[in-house]
Formats: C-alpha cells, structure tokens, sequence
C-alpha cells in the first residue's frame, strides 16, 4: 500500500508452517529498521484519508446485528447488516472492535 515504510521480514511461510529468524536476531532488525524509520523524514508515509468512513457488517444472525448496531453511532441497515459512519477514523477502529 505505501512503500515508503519500513517494513522487516522476520520469518517465512513455508507450506503450513514458517521458517523464524532467531528471537534475539528478530528483535536486532526490528530495532535497527525502526531507528532507521523514525531518524528520517515521515512525510512521505502519510497516506491520505477519505473525509468519512463507512463500516457495514453483514451478519447470518439478525440477534448478532442487532447486539453490534448498539454501538455509539451504529445503526441496522437492514435485519442482517450493522453501520457505523463516521468522519472520525480512529472511531471506525475502535467500532470495528466491537462490531466484529
């Protein structure tokens, strides 16, 4: 999505398992990728938001729609489908929390 953040591999998928660097190893790359990552200019990570959001959750149980419609700013679209719109990002994180 945005190539300009630093990311570190730390294992590999092999199959139905995957293949770990050390723990102690991991954990000499996380830290070095981050010094690096937060000693230059951040601007070019910034990715630019939507000014709303829309998070809709379509449920087999209409009871399980219901339960996650009575989020602060929720609502049923129909009897299967919960809604939470907001201009407020974090807002949708912490909604999608309770609504999933």
């Amino acid at each position: 999505m945005n190539g300009n953040i630093g990311t570190v591999a730390v294992k590999e998928g092999k199959g139905g398992s995957t293949v770990n660097l050390h723990p102690a190893e991991a954990c000499d790359r996380i830290r070095s990728q981050a010094r690096a990552s937060v000693d230059r200019d951040l601007a070019p990570c910034r990715i630019a938001l939507p000014d709303a959001f829309r998070l809709e959750v379509r449920y087999q149980s209409p009871r399980r729609a219901y339960r996650a419609s009575l989020y602060p700013g929720g609502r049923l679209a129909d009897p299967h489908t919960a809604v939470l719109e907001t201009d407020d990002f974090f807002e949708v994180m912490r909604g999608a929390t309770f609504i999933l």
